[in-house]
């Protein structure tokens, strides 16, 4: 296991590191430089079927998200891709000039960057992450399990938490298994799809639901959980 650089046009640098066992995520943290013990953030939602009138609301959340992230110096982790609420959080973090560390998850075989191009891999990883962790698997969501272990792996006695904006199937199964690891789910109410699904008829009492117009609100949850204040 030996960590490697990705770089991108447009002169953005990503480590990257692949893992083939869940023993592996600790010493795969430390080969990329991410000291564990700190609270960490879990993006989960839409990577396609984002509509016009959801997007501007996201990214005022996305903001919020880095904003929140760069203050504590959390770890944020998502899917890794250039689509969706991935593609607009790289984007938020590059725009903000944010340093807080900008995690990708993705399965290896379903991802290509350069240097690494596959026949089977049909989605660019995203290039304003700053870190890579690249799974085993060979379908889209066999990720969702290593994004929940990733987790864990960094907070340690630190808390967590997962945020659904939008999202589908695989996004369900993100929730579930955030929710069987005890690990708190706030759900951005109004960003559509499974997001107003959940906020309707939330399954959990893990699960808190905040609108997404009220930032003032979303800030102070986010706070509250992530210093369990």
């Amino acid at each position: 296991m030996q960590p490697f650089t990705i770089s991108f046009p447009g002169g953005q640098h990503a480590l990257g590191v692949s893992v083939t066992e869940k023993k592996e995520l600790a010493s795969a943290f430390k080969l990329l430089g991410l000291h564990a013990s700190r609270p960490v953030l879990v993006l989960v939602g839409g990577a396609s079927g984002l509509d016009a009138q959801h997007k501007a609301g996201i990214q005022n959340i996305l903001q919020t998200l880095a904003q929140i992230a760069q203050h504590l110096q959390a770890a944020l982790l998502d899917g890794g891709t250039r689509s969706g609420v991935m593609a607009l959080m790289g984007e938020t973090y590059s725009n903000g000039k944010h340093s807080f560390p900008l995690i990708g998850v993705a399965v290896e075989r379903k991802v290509r960057w350069p240097g690494n191009d596959k026949p089977e891999a049909h989605k660019e990883v995203e290039p304003r992450h700053t870190h890579f962790l690249f799974v085993p698997g060979s379908e889209w969501g066999e990720e969702s399990i290593w994004l929940t272990e990733s987790a864990s792996a960094l907070a340690l006695s630190q808390p967590s938490l997962t945020i659904l904006i939008n999202g589908g199937e695989i996004s369900r199964q993100d929730v579930l298994l955030s929710l069987q690891a005890g690990r708190p789910v706030l759900v951005a109410a109004g960003t559509g799809r499974l997001a107003d699904e959940f906020a309707a008829s939330p399954p959990s009492p893990l699960l808190h639901v905040v609108a997404a117009t009220d930032l003032n609100a979303l800030s102070s949850k986010l706070l509250a959980l992530l210093t369990r204040s």
